[in-house]
């Protein structure tokens, strides 16, 4: 995730409610926590955030419709390449 975290920022995602996911994931990962629909829904309570990402159903969904993790470095490209896209 550091190597994803050095190319992208939150400002990158589209959505508003994925900025703040990215957010969250990027705080955790900070502090060497776990990410998941667990932690990242706990942290958007303790943040008094969880409407603004649709709850935790929204994130379910995310992590169930996500096909791998080990394609995090692809993902990231084509989120960096849709952002300078929009940019242009």
């Amino acid at each position: 995730l550091s190597a994803v975290m050095s190319v992208l920022s939150e400002e990158d995602f589209y959505r508003n409610d994925h900025r703040l996911i990215y957010r969250a994931i990027c705080e955790l990962s900070e502090k060497n926590q776990p990410f998941d629909a667990v932690t990242l829904g706990e942290w958007f309570e303790r943040h008094n955030m969880q409407n603004q990402i649709g709850g935790s159903v929204y994130l379910s969904e995310l992590v169930n419709d996500t096909p791998s993790a080990a394609n995090i470095d692809t993902y990231a490209k084509i989120v960096l390449s849709k952002s300078m896209y929009r940019q242009i």
